[in-house]
């Protein structure tokens, strides 16, 4: 399935403009728009090494303009809702260190890890850097601001806090990009 950003390409490609009015649109397309993925299907993951997840990457030509989903010298929002379980006892732990994105000072990322009986806030600089909690886990809520400084992909990666019998991400689950305006 072609993301929104290849297809607005496609059109932006064809629309005739001169390279100035292309560029004055591809730029106000690619703040307008995000770039979004949502997971199709569950994801298990049993056992503690953060594993890559299978629906949850921004790994497609994000820009209008560029090959790599986020660019060097950028800024960007991260969004995103995780809809899981995990068994009593395993809890998760998450990051957004699975891809090939490179992110320096200025960056923070808020992870809202809901549990039945609690909400708990994770604030993190770095990508690698990993947000969890220990008991059943319902919902975990991203809300973030990087600034790259190499490009590549931002991918979701996740796992028990303990090793149990799993924990599930759910289909319907979401993340995306968008750049900043500053």
């Amino acid at each position: 399935m072609a993301t929104a950003h290849a297809v607005l390409t496609k059109i932006v490609s064809r629309s005739g403009l001169d390279d100035q009015e292309n560029k004055a649109l591809i730029h106000i397309l690619r703040r307008a728009i995000p770039n979004r993925v949502v997971a199709t299907a569950n994801q298990t993951v049993a056992g503690t090494t953060l594993t890559a997840s299978t629906g949850l990457a921004i790994d497609q030509g994000f820009y209008l303009n560029g090959p790599a989903p986020l660019q060097a010298n950028s800024k960007y929002h991260v969004k995103g809702t995780l809809y899981c379980l995990g068994v009593t006892s395993n809890g998760i732990k998450l990051d957004l260190g699975g891809g090939t994105a490179t992110v320096t000072s200025g960056t923070q990322i808020n992870y809202k890890i809901l549990t039945a009986s609690t909400v708990a806030d994770s604030n993190v600089t770095s990508l690698t850097t990993t947000a969890s909690a220990t008991t059943v886990v319902t919902e975990v809520v991203i809300d973030g601001y990087l600034v790259c400084n190499g490009s590549g992909t931002l991918v979701l990666r996740f796992a028990e806090q303990a090793n149990s019998t799993g924990v599930v991400v759910y289909a319907g689950s979401w993340l995306e990009v968008s750049e900043a305006l500053n």
